[in-house]
């Protein structure tokens, strides 16, 4: 069951890149220390606490809480989160994952590592959060790593549905970089402004921007949130959203100088929402066939509003103490919202484009039934004249034939009385063969009259010598 060097290797590849971004994490808080020591702000701050406060955001990456001084800072700097991750998958396919025990092995030795950051962490850091958080990081990042996918139930379909979820994804995340973009152009004289107001260096100034870096993504979550209508807040009674929102006092961070008017309303922006669910449905009809569409469709639907929901509850948590403890959008409301907005077109397309084929199909075999039985109407009219036309054929046919058959006659009947005629002429009649004579021709006459009247019309050969088959008067016989 257990191969030690690969096992051990698994746990390395999670010890390593633990290792790399805490180590990285650290070193840059305190070169902003030393880089700003001289700063009054900083008080009495060592580099052992810039130490630990690297240690606390490193934690804070994977949902660990930082408590300092009554302020409860939960929001994730979902930048690093990202950097974390993209290490822990690289050092782990080339670990290798080929089985559940290699998830279990990372999934361990990344909640161990969590326990030993919480105690270089701030005070007040929460143990059980860095362990669950740190566990489940890993376990999540190994999902990523498999040598060979696992065999898990249903796992062939959730993947054949994320081909088709995969577009739908990609646009409203497209869509969310674009309002961020525009947000931040159009606020940019705030930010600036905000910027200026502390007065620092240029390094200090450097240090300021690349902290809010690591904020930056969840800015995505929150322009979506906007654009559907959901909103978000930035602190307890504000609320920003594309159908109108609230104002209130907030921090001066310069970048919540992009944060839109609370007052302004945006529905155009629903408008594309619903759009791009409109060209995703036609996309998911298209791309996928007949057999099993709709079982695909819900499914990629379902992926859809279960990464969006996940995405907004990442993004949002405290900032600070009071009123910003409550920062981000609700991620239920966002993924109702897209529900409606996205998923409702999503499905509704491909159904009117079944509705509207059934129809053609329906339409079309209506007419050829009309055609049909305008042929079935007409066919009496036709088989008559037709009966007709025979008819008349077959009357003339037989006139003429009539006709011929009566010709034939006159000529076998003429030949035949010559013939007889010569034959009588030319030889003596005895008595007997007289006799003879006449009984052959009653033979024959009963025979003529009992065959048709076609075969009555051929006249007999001349040597049966009967006088009524060839036309012969009684003073010749």
């Amino acid at each position: 069951m257990f191969t030690y060097p690969r096992r051990v290797a698994v746990g390395l590849a999670v010890v390593q890149a633990y290792m790399l971004t805490w180590l990285g994490v650290v070193l840059v808080c305190v070169l902003a220390y030393v880089l700003t020591a001289s700063s009054p702000l900083l008080g009495d701050v060592q580099w052992q606490d810039a130490s630990n406060f690297g240690s606390s955001v490193w934690l804070l990456s994977f949902g660990t809480p930082i408590v300092v001084a009554g302020a409860h800072i939960s929001l994730p700097p979902l930048l690093l989160t990202l950097i974390i991750f993209l290490t822990l998958r690289s050092f782990l396919r080339s670990a290798r994952i080929t089985d559940w025990w290699d998830v279990l092995i990372a999934a361990s030795t990344g909640a161990v590592l969590g326990a030993i950051a919480s105690g270089l962490a701030l005070a007040h850091s929460s143990l059980l959060w860095a362990i669950v958080g740190g566990g489940l990081f890993a376990a999540f990042a190994a999902q990523f790593a498999w040598e060979e996918p696992p065999e898990i139930p249903y796992l062939a379909r959730l993947v054949a549905a994320w081909k088709i979820a995969r577009p739908l994804v990609g646009a409203l995340a497209i869509f969310s970089v674009i309002l961020l973009i525009v947000a931040l152009i159009s606020g940019w004289d705030r930010i600036s402004a905000i910027h200026a107001s502390y007065l620092v260096s240029g390094t200090s100034s450097f240090l300021l921007v690349v902290a809010q870096l690591f904020f930056l993504p969840a800015g995505l979550a929150w322009a979506l949130a906007y654009a559907s209508g959901a909103g978000f807040a930035v602190g307890e009674g504000t609320h920003f959203s594309a159908l109108g929102g609230v104002g209130a006092p907030i921090p001066a961070i310069p970048l919540f100088g992009a944060l839109p008017e609370p007052a302004g309303t945006k529905p155009w922006l629903i408008a594309i929402l619903v759009a791009i669910g409109c060209l995703a449905g036609v996309y998911g009809w298209y791309r996928v066939r007949q057999s099993g569409r709709w079982e695909k469709l819900v499914l990629a639907l379902a992926e859809v509003i279960l990464i969006t929901a996940a995405f907004a509850a990442l993004s949002r948590g405290g900032i600070g103490p009071g009123r910003m403890a409550e920062v981000g959008p609700n991620a239920p409301r966002v993924a109702g919202m897209i529900l409606l907005e996205v998923g409702l077109p999503f499905l509704a397309v491909p159904a009117l484009i079944e509705l509207s084929r059934f129809g053609a199909r329906r339409l079309q075999v209506y007419l050829a039934q009309r055609r049909t039985r305008s042929k079935v109407a007409s066919l009496p009219d036709l088989d008559a004249g037709s009966a007709a036309s025979t008819a008349s054929s077959t009357s003339a046919a037989s006139s003429a034939s009539a006709v011929s058959s009566a010709s034939t006659v006159s000529s076998a009947s003429s030949t035949s009385f010559s013939s007889t005629s010569s034959t009588i002429s030319a030889s003596p009649v005895s008595p007997a063969s007289t006799a003879s004579s006449v009984r052959s021709a009653g033979s024959a006459g009963t025979a003529n009259a009992a065959s048709p009247a076609g075969t009555v019309s051929t006249a007999p050969s001349a040597d049966t010598g009967t006088g009524p088959a060839v036309g012969v008067s009684p003073e010749q016989s």
